[in-house]
């Protein structure tokens, strides 16, 4: 009997829809997303599996069915061009198979406000959802940046009740606005156009002070929901997972304060932005966040005594500051990556947004916890492609150990037809550290017309963040499968 997972991928902008936009607001032009599926069955004796993606439109109904045949730990892609589905259209998407899968989404905008007219993101798909959703990053600066964010019903049985709280920066919550949701259809707030649904924004004291609304979203529910956010500037956009598992210790595996001085002028490369939610409904969060350089393992920068209070959040910038001063972060130099250990005497949910400044390129991913990490661990959109000497994509993996042991783990790539093209065996990582891996950097022998997939298998539990750099065009990032 076939098996149905509740692997729910909320298809933020999804295939081949325009964003109407206010006129000074930025534009990210017209979206298209597509769908990578992994088969995380690790056994490749076994044979392939039957995968079906069901497009479902806003009404909850099954627009088209596209299935593919995937193997023992390859990956297969379904395009938004490939779908069937017409022009203009919105919705969401359930994968199913009679095996355990793993899911990626891509997101690309094109035709936009951005100077190469072309921006994008990645997320990850979701095994199953949960009644309240929180995103720690939701603004609306006007002329500037602007979030949108989408709630799917992932409950076959009814219709979902759902109620958005709106909480500023300082603390307060400015709105609460309700809606329902088709069983497995989705609704999408663009909060840079007014509507019903949407905050009547010079309602807030925040907004009419600040001139924006910087804040955080609680969405709960009487059925499993997903949410999945993205957030558009005129020169790039990123695409973040909603949070539904908050913990009292968070893992970042990927953060970044790099600069490059261009004659006499300072340039900014790549900074982070970390933001901490703090989902209690009444009590006040203490936080600290520890920065772990990823080449010596030192601890650079210890950040403490961080209130957040109930549903609120704060961010942490390695360029601006954000809620603290920006001199806190020189003590990294202009120099440093590496990762982030966020603790609290309460849960949170962490967000990571990754800049590029140089290139206008940004992404957006999830802090980790440790009751999320696994032994097994699949990537399931890895790319190694140059034409010439241009790279066209490559692949940055960021794997941290959530044990206090050392792990050793091995690494497999597998190409779309199953394959397996290369290995690194007996590679090790120190307890709560880092490892690193660049596909342009440690070129590995897999030809440079290289897409495909990756299972790593660990004695010790991991977590992982991927980035993809499509050259200077746009980055993703998605937040690994651990099992």
């Amino acid at each position: 009997m076939r098996k149905r997972l509740a692997l729910s991928l909320t298809l933020v902008l999804v295939a081949m829809t325009v964003l109407p936009v206010l006129a000074a607001d930025p534009d990210p032009g017209t979206g298209n997303t597509d769908i990578i599926v992994q088969n995380t069955d690790t056994n490749t004796a076994n044979p392939a599996a039957t995968v079906n993606v069901d497009y479902i439109n806003q009404a909850g109904g099954v627009e088209r069915t596209v299935s593919r045949s995937v193997k023992p730990l390859a990956a297969a892609e379904f395009t938004a061009a490939s779908s069937g589905l017409g022009d203009g259209w919105i919705g969401s998407a359930v994968v199913s198979s009679e095996k355990e899968l793993a899911a990626v989404v891509n997101v690309i905008w094109t035709n936009g406000t951005a100077n190469d007219r072309i921006v994008g993101d990645e997320y990850t798909g979701y095994e199953s959802g949960s009644t309240e959703v929180y995103f720690p990053y939701i603004v609306y600066a006007p002329d500037q940046q602007f979030s949108r964010f989408s709630v799917q019903n992932v409950d076959t049985g009814g219709t979902a009740n759902i109620t958005m709280k709106y909480i500023n920066r300082n603390g307060v919550l400015d709105f609460t606005i309700t809606d329902t949701v088709p069983a497995q259809a989705q609704r999408t707030y663009e909060l840079n156009k007014p509507g019903p649904k949407i905050p009547v924004w010079t309602n807030s004291g925040y907004f009419n002070t600040n001139g924006n609304w910087t804040g955080a979203v609680v969405v709960t529910s009487d059925r499993p929901i997903v949410g999945v956010m993205s957030n558009h500037w005129k020169n790039w956009a990123i695409v973040m997972n909603g949070a539904a598992t908050a913990a009292s210790k968070m893992y970042v595996p990927s953060a970044a304060r790099r600069t490059t001085m261009r004659g006499s002028t300072l340039k900014w490369l790549e900074w982070s932005i970390i933001t901490v939610q703090n989902p209690s409904t009444s009590a006040n969060a203490t936080v600290s966040l520890t920065f772990v350089n990823g080449d010596t393992g030192n601890i650079d920068l210890t950040i403490t005594g961080q209130t957040i209070g109930p549903g609120a959040a704060k961010g942490y910038n390695t360029k601006s500051g954000g809620d603290v001063d920006p001199s806190v972060f020189e003590v990294l130099g202009g120099s440093w990556t590496g990762s982030v250990i966020v603790q609290s005497n309460i849960p949170v949910v962490v967000g990571v947004i990754g800049t590029r400044g140089e290139n206008s390129q940004a992404a957006g991913s999830l802090g980790v916890s440790a009751a999320t990490a696994g032994t097994d661990v699949f990537l399931p959109a890895v790319y190694q492609k140059k034409s010439g000497s241009t790279w066209l994509v490559n692949t940055l993996i960021r794997l941290q150990n959530t044990s206090t042991s050392t792990a050793t783990f091995d690494v497999y790539f597998y190409d779309r037809s199953g394959n397996l093209t290369y290995s690194l065996t007996g590679q090790t990582v120190a307890g709560e550290k880092v490892w690193k891996y660049n596909t342009k950097v440690h070129n590995p022998p897999l030809g440079y017309n290289w897409e495909g997939s990756v299972y790593i298998h660990s004695n010790q539990p991991m977590v992982a963040v991927v980035e993809n750099l499509f050259g200077k065009q746009w980055q993703g990032a998605y937040n690994g499968v651990s099992k």
